[in-house]
Formats: structure tokens, C-alpha cells, sequence
């Protein structure tokens, strides 16, 4: 097993609180789109292709719908889209089947996600794992940092900072002009997750050596999956 499924998701967000205040939500969703408006204009500055990718653990984190409000706003302006894994949407069932606190939280965001796809300003795609998002981000991660730059947003340490390594630990063998960014939701703003690290003190996370996956080949996979929501 070249990569590691991911960990148990409820060890990563039922830590985290998942109602915000209605009173806070349209000032968290404003600072938001500040933030990520003025990361994607830097993109956008430099004439770049860009892609953007969201896990489960940001969408169901205290300002994950404030951040799809956000996207709401911003990437149609600039002509972009989000793309989510159909695992992310698994992970969203999952979670909420297990997680009865969890529940609401988990069909607002997939009602949310599916409801943005018929607006085009997401894309669902398929990975090579059905059940677990995490193999799907490196094998992607791997093939497209040689065509696009890559935003990430997470809030799971260990992904963060696998993610954050990949382009040193591939250059030996894959050069690119593109780079891999990620970022991280803290106190209502996206903060680029070096920074975030920085602020936690340093704290130094393992990063395992495994190859990956061979490149995702998308060509002869349908970009669009249909994914049943589980009964309320």
C-alpha cells in the first residue's frame, strides 16, 4: 500500500466545533472571501492555471460553510471552480451515519457541494479510492503539479504537511514552474499552513517517504459521479 488511508476522520474534526454563530457567520464568511480572493489574485497576476481542492475535514471544520459561501463569491468572478473528490462525498456520508452530532453539519455541506455543481462552479471527480480522499490527493497532487499550480486547503496536520513536502521530495525526478500551496482555516482567515505551523509553536510532524501512486489517468474516467446521500 503505497499510501496510508486516511486517518479516522473523526479524530480530526470532532475536535472541532462545527456550529458558528449566526451572529459571527457574515463576518467570518466576509474576512473568507477577503483572504482567499486576495490569494487567488496573486494567481491570477501572474497569468498561471490554477486548481483548488478542499478535504472533508475543512468543509466540516467551524467556518467549513462559511468557506463554501466564500467560493461562492469569489471563483466565479475569476472564472474558476473547486474540485472535490467523490470520496470527500463518501467521507460526508460516513461521517454523518456515525456521527448523529455530526449529521446536519454533514448533509448541509453535500447539499451544499451538489448544489455548486449544477452552478459548474465545482467539479466532482473520481479517484482511485472510493472510500478514502487522502491516496486520491497525492496521486493527483503528483500528476498535476507538472501541468497547474496547486491551492489545497485542510485542516489535518499530517496531510498538511505531506502535501506541503511533495515538491521537494519529488524534484529529483519531476521538475515543474508550478507549485503546491497549503493552507489552513484558523480564526476565520486562510492562513498558508508554514505560517499556521509557525504559529503552533513548530511543531515538527512526520512526513513518511512512500512512493506514490502512479499519475492519475483521467482521460477514460467520467469527471462528473453521481453519489446517493445517505436517508435523514
Amino acid at each position: 500500500r503505497d499510501v496510508a488511508p486516511s486517518r479516522g476522520l473523526g479524530d480530526v474534526y470532532k475536535r472541532q466545533s462545527v456550529q458558528s454563530r449566526a451572529t459571527e457567520q457574515p463576518q467570518c464568511t466576509s474576512t473568507i472571501e477577503s483572504s482567499l480572493e486576495k490569494i487567488l489574485m496573486t494567481t491570477c497576476c501572474r497569468n498561471q492555471p490554477l486548481e483548488i481542492y478542499l478535504d472533508t475535514c475543512s468543509l466540516l471544520c467551524e467556518d467549513g460553510e462559511n468557506l463554501l459561501h466564500a467560493v461562492e463569491t469569489t471563483l466565479p468572478q475569476l472564472q474558476m471552480h473547486l474540485t472535490i473528490f467523490s470520496s470527500v462525498l463518501t467521507e460526508l456520508e460516513n461521517v454523518g451515519q456515525k456521527d448523529p452530532s455530526q449529521r446536519a453539519a454533514c448533509e448541509r455541506v453535500w447539499r451544499h457541494l451538489k448544489a455548486m455543481e449544477k452552478n459548474n462552479m465545482v467539479r466532482i471527480v473520481i479517484g482511485d479510492n472510493n472510500h478514502f480522499s487522502d491516496p486520491n490527493f497525492i496521486a493527483a497532487f503528483v500528476h498535476q503539479m507538472q501541468l497547474t499550480n496547486i491551492l489545497f486547503l485542510s485542516q489535518d496536520n499530517d496531510l498538511c504537511n505531506t502535501v506541503s513536502k511533495l515538491e521537494q521530495f519529488l524534484s529529483p525526478c519531476i521538475h515543474t514552474d508550478y507549485e503546491i500551496t497549503v493552507y489552513t482555516l484558523k480564526n476565520g482567515t486562510m492562513l498558508e499552513y508554514r505560517e499556521a505551523k509557525q504559529e503552533r509553536g513548530g511543531t515538527n510532524f512526520k512526513f513518511i517517504q512512500k512512493r506514490t501512486h502512479s499519475p492519475v489517468q483521467h482521460e477514460n474516467k467520467p469527471e462528473h459521479t453521481t453519489v446517493r446521500f445517505y436517508p435523514m
